[in-house]
Order: structure tokens, then C-alpha cells, then sequence
């Protein structure tokens, strides 16, 4: 995948973090082997759709979209509501991803975005295997004060 796609993703990220629950996301190189990522609670999912299309995602622990949940709400952390974490979690993606829009759609829209759909079952495991040469794929491990990924960003899609 060309540098500028990592770059616009990383940007659109550290945007939407820094803006919404205020935590800086310092994204680390590509996963660029198959692995398979332990611990994950939430994915949010968003559909792209016109002259690009496939999704980008976000993938994350309870924990930490529960702290980006009470740092959106101004929270003072009382119990967060599984419902809430799901819509912290397809918000993120949301916004992550109309960003990314916004960057890559100078002239016309080359994309639409759908709603977010969310898997939320503790303990899911994320499978990364790459894509085929015309469906670039892209998962960025991301930081924020911890030193090991905190968080991930997917992106895959096909230009017509």
C-alpha cells in the first residue's frame, strides 16, 4: 500500500482521538505479517462505498473505549453502559472515517459511509492476513500513553 494512504489514516486517527477524547495516538508502523492479536473487546465497522469502496475499522479493549467513552462524556467514571461503549466505539470509526473522507475528497466525494456495525464479545481475537494486490489493506497499531498498542485502525478498500 502506497505511503499516503498510511499517512492519511494515521492523521484521520490522530485527529478524531485528540479532538473527541482528548489522548494522543501515536500510531507505530503497519502490521505487515499475519498475526493474530489477542484481547480485543470492541470492533466498529463502517462501510465505504463509491469511486473507493470496503471499510475501515476500529478495533480496541473494553478499557480503553471505555476511557474514551468518560473522557467524550466528561465522565467521572462511574459504570459505563455497554450500550454506551458500543456507540463510543461505532462513533470513533465514524468519525475516523468521514475524516479520512474529508482528506481524501478534494474535488467530489469518492466515498459514502454507512452506519457503523459493532462486535462486542470479550476477548475476541483479530486475524490479519494482508489482501490481494488490488484490495490494499492496512492495520496501524496505535498507542496512546501505554508503550503497546492501545488500539488499531483497519482500512481496506478498492479503487474503481
Amino acid at each position: 500500500m502506497e505511503p499516503q494512504f498510511y499517512d492519511l489514516l494515521t492523521a484521520s486517527a490522530q485527529e478524531v482521538f485528540e479532538t473527541m477524547s482528548f489522548q494522543e495516538a501515536i500510531p507505530d508502523p503497519p502490521v505487515g505479517e499475519t498475526v493474530a492479536i489477542e484481547g480485543m473487546s470492541l470492533s466498529a465497522t463502517v462501510a465505504l462505498g463509491g469511486e473507493i469502496s470496503g471499510y475501515l475499522a476500529i478495533h480496541a479493549s473494553t478499557e480503553f473505549i471505555t476511557s474514551c467513552s468518560r473522557a467524550m462524556a466528561g465522565d467521572d467514571g462511574s459504570e459505563v453502559d455497554p450500550g454506551l461503549l458500543r456507540d463510543t466505539a461505532g462513533e470513533l470509526a465514524n468519525m475516523i472515517a468521514g475524516t479520512l473522507k474529508r482528506s481524501m475528497s478534494t474535488q467530489i466525494d469518492l466515498f459514502e459511509i454507512s452506519l457503523p456495525v459493532i462486535l462486542h464479545s470479550d476477548g475476541h481475537r483479530l486475524f490479519f492476513s494482508g489482501a490481494k494486490q488490488a484490495f490494499p489493506r492496512l492495520l496501524v497499531p496505535f498507542r496512546t500513553e501505554e508503550a503497546s498498542p492501545t488500539f488499531y485502525v483497519e482500512l481496506l478498500f478498492h479503487k474503481r
